[in-house]
């Protein structure tokens, strides 16, 4: 009887069904959400539901368009042109961008990598445990929260940088133009100019090679 049973749950277990990895094109799809080893490719004229989210595991292309309100990213993002939409989300996340814009009014990234490669984000940016690196052609605003995260600026432009705590930034070439210190600032163009210290972000490096 017990052998019986075994030869019934593994035969059933084979003829289980499964899930595959779906290539989504936008449009004509419109998923609400991509799972591991899913692709989503978007172009101009896609659609999709607010709060769609892509899954550990999961890559979206957006080529152009508007990808959607408050995205979740969880997975590989690889921006090429258009935007992603407002109040972004990165949890545990890879982004590369190589043209078009990163979000609008708000990009949350935790534990993410972002590589800026080209492209614009004027958005407010707030990173916690996260890598940041900055190359040439890539244009950011605002990094309005940077908490235990490093920045690595290898060219581009950063407009204006507001360290929290626990932060590295390094930077060899690209334009660093403002760096908020609570009430001090310190200005960056090219090479070091002038160096500031504020008792409130005690941890905060900046490294100039």
């Amino acid at each position: 009887m017990r052998a019986t049973v075994l030869i019934l749950t593994v035969l059933y277990a084979f003829d289980c069904p499964i899930a595959q990895a779906i290539v989504f094109n936008a449009p004509p799809d419109s998923p609400p959400s991509i799972a591991a080893g899913d692709t989503l490719n978007f172009f101009d004229g896609g659609s999709l539901v607010d709060f769609f989210s892509a899954e550990a595991g999961s890559v979206a292309n957006l080529h152009a368009g508007f990808l959607a309100f408050f995205p979740a990213i969880r997975g590989e993002l690889n921006i090429f042109d258009g935007t992603t939409g407002p109040l972004l989300s990165a949890e545990s996340a890879i982004i590369n961008q190589f043209g078009g814009e990163l979000g609008s009014d708000s990009v949350l990234a935790n534990e993410s990598v972002l590589n800026l490669f080209s492209g614009s984000n004027n958005t407010l940016f707030h990173s916690f445990d996260s890598v940041i690196n900055i190359h040439a052609g890539g244009s950011f605003g605002a990094i309005e929260t940077l908490t235990r995260t490093e920045v690595n600026v290898t060219g581009g432009e950063i407009s204006t940088i507001s360290p929290t705590r626990d932060s590295v930034i390094n930077m060899s070439k690209g334009s660093l133009h403002d760096v908020q210190l609570g009430a001090r600032t310190q200005t960056k163009e090219g090479r070091q100019k002038k160096r500031t210290c504020n008792a409130q972000f005690p941890r905060l490096r900046v490294n100039f090679t």
